[in-house]
């Protein structure tokens, strides 16, 4: 499993023009169980019907997060027509009231970005099983503690909660190839979402 996730994490995602039924499926979510910076419960089913952009991060990060959460809140100023969820890997320093603080820092819009915790376990298993990004912990650092990893790729989640594409969020081609997956996905015409999350 480990390999896997490793191989998709590199993998390079270019679609052309392609529709958005020509989009690649990669994974389906399975059922979960996560709590959210307002210490609601998150489940599969608040993610359907609409499109996500989804990470995984960790609030006292001082590495790759930041310029993460950084391309994720530009991201939230354009106006995509999309939701955002980043899942933090570090379950036991991340509280909600930890998350909501780590929201109005970077001063992320409230309505489409949801940050949400649950146990060590339900979320590498999402990370590397479920979206086959990896995450988890090293062996501890000198000063004795825990030294976490997670990837630094967005994941891109349909409104029936499959994962359609994986981008570097450290690259501007891949950014912009995001944007595109997005309008492939996002139905302007249609009428609002139901059954989202709206945090």
């Amino acid at each position: 499993l480990v390999l896997a996730a490793l191989v998709v994490d590199v993998a390079c995602v270019g679609r052309g023009t392609a529709g958005a039924d020509e989009l690649p499926t990669y994974a389906s979510l399975p059922e979960f169980e996560l709590v959210d910076q307002g210490g609601q419960a998150l489940h599969r089913a608040d993610l359907l019907g609409r499109t996500w952009v989804v990470d995984f991060i960790f609030t006292s990060c001082a590495g790759a997060c930041v310029p993460m959460t950084s391309h994720m809140t530009d991201l939230q100023k354009e106006d995509l027509g999309v939701s955002y969820l980043s899942i933090s890997v570090d379950p036991e320093r991340d509280t909600p009231a930890a998350l909501a603080g780590y929201r109005d820092k970077w001063k992320g819009e409230a309505r489409p970005w949801t940050l949400a915790v649950g146990t060590r376990e339900e979320v590498l298993a999402l990370a590397n099983q479920a979206f086959k990004l990896p995450a988890g912990r090293e062996v501890s650092t000198p000063d004795g503690l825990p030294e976490l990893f997670h990837s630094q790729k967005f994941a891109l989640l349909d409104g029936q909660g499959r994962v359609r594409g994986y981008y570097d969020s450290t690259d501007d081609l891949s950014l912009a190839q995001l944007r595109k997956d997005i309008a492939r996905l996002v139905d302007r015409s249609g009428p609002e979402p139901v059954g989202g999350a709206s945090r």
